[in-house]
């Protein structure tokens, strides 16, 4: 492929991630339709994890797919199945056995597409550096799209939301154009797992072969930590006395910034001391929720942390799980991956809906601390394990 003709696609892969993430930012506001329709948190909780679980599905099912069919088509698809999922919120107003289809469905275009793209651009990169900066990108472009709808709904509603707009124009018209966009993409038939492994990427011990598995518990915990940080904000902020455009708004900005500015420059860095520093961030960004009750600047203070520190360990994870894993299962280790991030995304949901319906939002903030403690543990575990043999060339 030549090199013009990839840019192009990365491109389009990047705007693509845009409007999908748009898309797919309308629903943060789930928790407070659901109660202008009669509903509770709880049920909020039960409708994301029906997301996780159509999500995890579709990465079953694309896990196999990848092999067959280019990615490209699969996210179109994806894009379809999410626009379908949106429409509904928009045009049905009752909670019902309906709104549960719908978030299977939009759960099964998300799973796609969260598991599809980074496999395309790992087709696309030379090495682990590439690779790190290509991820860090992506995710960035995913977080410019899922922050801008909440801050763009408060700013043009207030407290009174057109749900309509918001789910089937906004969230309808955005995946649609994300699915024919991946449609443009040139046909991309993913790299054999033997092609483009560098040197470094190897692996040296049988051990370091099975050391995936702590990235993947990591994704899992951190997911725990961002699925209660942005998907009941809007119930978080009203309890602290602040305005939930400001954490979406600085969250955004330092994580789409320290990633586009960054994420180059980390990439060549030892990848086991910055995940455990930007981890160490991250415990310190959520203490700080504590003490941001009707404090403004403290919130917004601990939304930039948390977005910063995420944003730029999330890319540093996921290529880990790479470096600790045979190239040749590197895309099914991306599948895992997808899948360990999905749990705890969605399924943490029905948890902490429950918990914050009955014992409130410092609770349930508090587990997630626990949560992050245990993350920046295992990162510390990653360094006496492996970190040694890890070198740059």
């Amino acid at each position: 492929m030549k090199h013009s003709e990839t840019k192009s696609n990365i491109l389009k892969i990047f705007i693509a991630a845009i409007l999908i993430s748009i898309a797919y930012g309308t629903l943060f506001i789930m928790p407070i339709y659901i109660k202008s329709l009669n509903g509770d948190t709880a049920t909020a909780g039960y409708l994301f994890a029906i997301t996780g679980i159509g999500a995890m599905v579709s990465i079953l099912f694309t896990k196999r797919l990848v092999y067959q069919y280019s990615g490209n088509y699969l996210l179109f698809v994806g894009a379809l199945f999410f626009s379908i999922g949106v429409i509904i919120f928009g045009t049905y107003h009752q909670v019902d056995v309906f709104y549960f289809i719908a978030s299977a469905f939009t759960g099964i275009g998300w799973g796609i597409y969260y598991n599809v793209s980074p496999i395309m651009l790992m087709a696309y990169s030379d090495n682990s550096d590439n690779r790190v900066t290509l991820f860090g990108y992506l995710s960035a472009f995913n977080v410019i799209g899922i922050s801008l709808a909440p801050i763009v709904i408060d700013i043009i509603y207030g407290e009174n939301i057109n749900y309509f707009i918001v789910f089937a124009i906004t969230g309808g018209v955005c995946s649609f154009c994300a699915a024919f966009l991946f449609l443009s993409i040139s046909n991309n038939v993913a790299v054999k797992d033997s092609e483009k492994i560098n040197p470094k990427d190897k692996m040296i011990t049988d051990e370091k072969k099975k050391g995936y598995i702590y990235p993947l518990l990591m994704v899992f915990l951190g997911a725990c930590t961002l699925s209660l940080m942005s998907n009941f904000q809007t119930v978080f902020s009203k309890e602290l006395g602040v305005n939930y455009f400001y954490f979406f708004l600085s969250f955004s900005l330092s994580m789409v910034l320290s990633r586009l500015l960054l994420s180059a420059y980390i990439a060549k860095l030892n990848r086991y001391y910055t995940n455990t520093f930007f981890l160490l961030f991250m415990v310190i960004s959520l203490v700080l929720f504590f003490f941001a009750e009707e404090d403004v600047l403290i919130y917004v203070l601990a939304s930039s942390l948390f977005g910063m520190a995420y944003g730029l360990v999330y890319p540093i994870i996921q290529d880990l799980a790479l470096l600790l894993s045979s190239p040749q299962i590197h895309k099914d280790v991306l599948s895992y991956f997808s899948f360990s991030y999905f749990i705890g995304l969605y399924l943490f949901s029905a948890i902490s809906g429950v918990v914050i319906d009955i014992y409130g939002y410092l609770l349930a903030l508090f587990v997630i601390v626990i949560l992050a403690l245990i993350e920046l543990l295992l990162s510390v575990i990653l360094i006496k394990k492996f970190s040694k043999e890890y070198r740059q060339t």
